[in-house]
């Protein structure tokens, strides 16, 4: 929209009348400020702590010989800014490698070091792993195997303000 807004702006700005550019003007700067306060409170980072509240939760349970995986390529790069755990985080590929991925999913950074192609390879019994996971973005819960049992779910509203984005963190002791 940035690119519709400068258009705008010097559009009004060609208006010969001066009394009407200038209101015209006064109005979109006007408009604009009152856009970025409505968002701004929209947005509610005391309610909706999103990513930050994660990482918390994780940086204080999450422990060395755990596995910590993203299962969306949305929150992956999200959460390896903010993490502090002692685990390196791994995106869940589904069996794709970097190469084969489409582009959105941020594979001008990503390598096939940042994946975990299957999560049954991954694992073994005993390992305690973290997945991480949101219904944003047309996002779902990728499958698990049959052998991790679900110990405990964390569920985080998501920062950005669209109507029921959450951020989930399920905790799995693989038997």
């Amino acid at each position: 929209s940035s690119f519709y807004l400068m258009m705008l702006g010097l559009f009004f700005a060609k208006i010969p009348i001066p009394f009407l550019r200038r209101t015209l003007v006064a109005l979109f700067i006007g408009m604009n400020i009152f856009a970025i306060g409505y968002y701004w409170n929209e947005v509610n980072p005391n309610e909706r702590r999103g990513m930050a509240e994660t990482s918390a939760m994780l940086t204080a349970n999450v422990e060395p010989d755990h596995k910590l995986f993203v299962g969306n390529n949305f929150e992956f790069f999200n959460f390896k800014y903010y993490n502090e755990t002692p685990v390196r985080p791994l995106l869940y590929s589904a069996g794709y490698s970097v190469k084969d991925m489409p582009h959105y999913a941020g594979t001008a950074i990503l390598t096939d070091e940042d994946l975990v192609l299957n999560f049954e390879e991954a694992t073994k019994p005993g390992d305690t792993v973290w997945l991480i996971y949101t219904n944003g973005f047309g996002g779902t819960k990728p499958d698990v195997p049959k052998n991790w049992n679900e110990v405990s779910l964390h569920i985080t509203k998501e920062i950005r303000p669209y109507v029921g984005t959450l951020i989930y963190v399920s905790q799995y002791k693989v038997q």
